[in-house]
């Protein structure tokens, strides 16, 4: 083979191997390019990484501590929804499941006030004063989990300071003057909104609600979605102030923030007096480096036990999310 052959097969190998490379960029080039692979969906996807693989682990690892609870009888009944709110993954247990909400519908009650505020901005500098009639009990007995500031007989609060007590404090005197202070008929519209569906029957000691469409009404203030970014962002930051230091929050750095409601429920025997069940829940924003939505529902025999399900099932996830 002559100089001359030798060099145009030198040349045809480099244009080949050129040709390969070039080709093998191109193909990884088109393989990140989401929008054009996707050209109606949002350009922030990734379309490359599997979805399903970080989750499916962390699922796994969450489902075995939870089975591990129910076999100890540390919980009668469980379920829990998560979702990372940077790249969407998510996983459930039992997330369809209904429990009574409780306290848990002290939020969405906000944000009908939020929402009403849209249309009526003077809504806020609706006062009230608090004046208890009940000579016996008040509705603070029926928490176990006290107040750590509570509302003072015969003082006068505005309609923006019992939205914090009600959220930031869960104080259930709040409740009935500002539910009976907002058209019904708007009221109702805003929970269907958010896919809160009350019983024809009536009452919040029913099951109705599921992690998975509590977990939908927080993403909804993540993303300002329903409410505008002022309001989503002023109940965010108020629930950030939560008296409730168990559960989610407990099981994360205290570095972190973590915007939540909880709610809690004791059921007692009729005939015996004694408790027959209570139910605890816990759901809240957590802003780690990559913010994620937790929310676990719970029910069993020692209230003290579903606390500290909810705090090491917060914990397992935000280390090995």
């Amino acid at each position: 083979m002559n100089r001359s052959n030798k060099l145009i097969l030198l040349l045809t190998f480099v244009c080949v191997s050129l040709s390969f490379v070039v080709y093998k960029t191109s193909s990884k080039g088109m393989e990140v390019s989401c929008p054009e692979k996707y050209p109606f969906l949002n350009a922030d996807l990734n379309c490359n990484e599997d979805p399903y693989k970080q989750t499916t682990i962390l699922k796994d690892s969450t489902d075995s501590l939870v089975k591990k609870y129910l076999l100890r009888s540390e919980v009668d009944r469980i379920s829990l929804f998560y979702r990372n709110l940077d790249n969407r993954q998510w996983f459930g247990i039992n997330e369809n499941d209904n429990f009574s909400p409780g306290s848990l519908l002290k939020l969405p009650l906000a944000m009908a006030y939020y929402k009403l505020s849209e249309i009526d901005p003077e809504i806020f500098d609706q006062e009230f004063q608090y004046n208890p009639q009940r000579t016996t009990e008040n509705l603070y007995d029926f928490q176990q989990i006290k107040p750590l500031e509570k509302l003072e007989s015969g003082k006068v609060y505005s309609i923006r300071e019992l939205i914090r007590h009600m959220l930031q404090y869960s104080d259930n005197e709040a409740v009935p003057l500002l539910s009976g202070a907002i058209d019904k008929k708007f009221f109702d519209k805003v929970f269907v909104d958010l896919g809160v569906y009350f019983p024809k029957t009536g009452g919040i000691e029913q099951d109705f609600v599921s992690v998975k469409t509590y977990g939908a009404i927080l993403r909804t203030l993540y993303l300002a979605s329903y409410l505008n970014q002022e309001a989503s962002n002023e109940l965010l930051e108020v629930m950030s102030h939560s008296d409730f230091k168990s559960g989610i929050a407990a099981g994360v750095p205290s570095t972190i923030k973590v915007a939540n409601k909880f709610g809690e429920r004791i059921v007692t025997d009729a005939s015996s007096g004694e408790t027959a069940y209570s139910e605890l829940h816990d759901c809240g924003l957590i802003y780690a480096p990559e913010p994620y939505i937790l929310c676990v529902m719970t029910t069993g025999k020692d209230y003290e036990k579903l606390s500290n399900v909810i705090e090491n099932i917060s914990k397992s996830i935000y280390e090995n999310r």
